[in-house]
């Protein structure tokens, strides 16, 4: 079972090293096919946060377009009139917070063996890679 939160999946870096992983042709087969199906539960539970990500803005955040109003430092959101800006953002801390599961077995980090993954990468997926001993 792989436990993580909903602001590590939504996280580009996440995203990226995820991709890094899927387009790796240094994968054995076994490997392969559980990262593909990994990947799939991750995308499908990536679309639903997305839908949940944009009502929760909704509620509190103003829009310009397609995109959501930022601050003119560009360090915040332009919130709604009339909203609590603390109440908008313990929301949104609190909804990336969310844990979540995904019923999958983790990846054996000796079968990531010259996939190419950064230390970097390694950190962002670890909710997702295991240890020998933990499978």
């Amino acid at each position: 079972m792989i436990k993580l939160k909903l602001g590590e999946l939504r996280s580009n870096s996440f995203k990226t090293s995820l991709t890094k992983l899927t387009s790796s042709d240094k994968l054995d087969v076994k490997t392969s096919y559980n990262v593909m199906r990994l990947a799939g539960l991750l995308e499908k539970r990536l679309a639903q946060s997305q839908k949940e990500w944009i009502e929760l803005l909704a509620k509190y955040v103003e829009k310009d377009g397609f995109q959501w109003k930022l601050n003119e430092e560009k360090s915040d959101f332009e919130y709604l009139p009339g909203v609590d800006k603390d109440a908008a953002k313990k929301a949104v801390e609190e909804y990336l917070a969310q844990e979540i599961e995904i019923d999958r077995l983790k990846i054996k980090l000796s079968s990531l063996d010259g996939v190419g993954l950064s230390p970097a990468d390694l950190s962002v997926l670890e909710a997702i890679i295991c240890m020998e001993e933990e499978v």
